[in-house]
């Protein structure tokens, strides 16, 4: 399997997180005949400045990693992240920084779990979920206790929604608006976070559009500062531009990401 990074302990250093397979015990399984011989296989997790294995690292893996890479997400609410990674075994394993497993782990999914998974949160509601295929074709998703906020290290192959594969880029942009709405020259909308539904996002783009897919949009002067995410804001249409037929906001955050343009509205008449 391939290596990734993540940050366990939250301090804002990373780890390097990567299984390996205990050389000598596989010779001796797949050379010698007779009594059954289990290969070792390991996870560990090094400390990326001094090349320090964790203390707690390495665990025994129950399984061949072959199609798998770790993710690093916190899974127990504890405040740091764990090291998810399945195997061969049907197993999938999340340790934590001493070495155990988090609450609800391990997850047996009776089939062979590959291309790592990811943990997110598909609602925007704060509450996390891990999924992973199979290589059978199933689709299994749990809920998992932990932080969203903590899901912003390598939650899923890669490590960041562009998958680059470079750690700390944030590659997360503000949610769209979707309940965008207009009481005569007044447009009331919730503010949005900066990554998804976390955080404060940076600016606004209230776009006058001649169409209702706003592909001929102009951007509309005086917009206010965004609020803390969930808060209403408010906006007061200065003079539209001629032509201008619907109406929409977006929103961007301090890595410059735009989020998507949300539901639009029509102008007054």
């Amino acid at each position: 399997g391939q290596g990734g990074l993540g940050d366990l302990m939250n301090t804002g250093t990373p780890q390097f997180l990567q299984s390996s397979i205990g050389a000598e015990s596989l010779t001796q399984a797949l050379d010698s005949s007779g009594q059954a011989a289990l290969p070792q296989v390991y996870e560990k997790a090094w400390n990326v400045g001094s090349s320090d294995v964790l203390s707690g690292f390495p665990v025994r893996q129950d399984g061949f990693p072959f199609f798998d890479a770790p993710l690093a997400a916190d899974l127990a609410g504890d405040g740091t992240r764990q090291v998810i990674e399945g195997n061969d075994s049907y197993w999938i394993h999340a340790w934590d920084i001493h070495g155990g497993e988090a609450l609800g782990f391990p997850k047996y999914t009776g089939q062979w779990p590959s291309f790592s998974g990811v943990v997110g949160d598909p609602t925007m509601d704060g509450r996390l979920r891990y999924a992973v295929g199979t290589r059978e074709g199933w689709l299994f998703v749990w809920r998992v206790r932990g932080n969203a906020a903590l899901d912003n290290s390598w939650s899923h192959l890669r490590g960041d929604d562009y998958n680059a594969g470079l750690y700390g880029l944030d590659s997360r942009r503000p949610e769209a608006i979707l309940d965008l709405r207009r009481f005569g020259r007044v447009l009331i909308w919730s503010a949005p976070g900066a990554d998804y539904e976390l955080g404060r996002a940076s600016a606004y783009e209230v776009l006058a559009c001649r169409d209702a897919g706003c592909t001929r949009a102009l951007r509309l002067p005086g917009t206010p500062r965004p609020a803390a995410a969930g808060v209403l804001q408010k906006f007061l249409l200065p003079r539209l531009p001629h032509g201008t037929r619907y109406l929409t906001v977006r929103s961007t955050n301090a890595a410059g990401n735009l989020s998507s343009p949300g539901n639009v509205v029509s102008t007054p008449r």
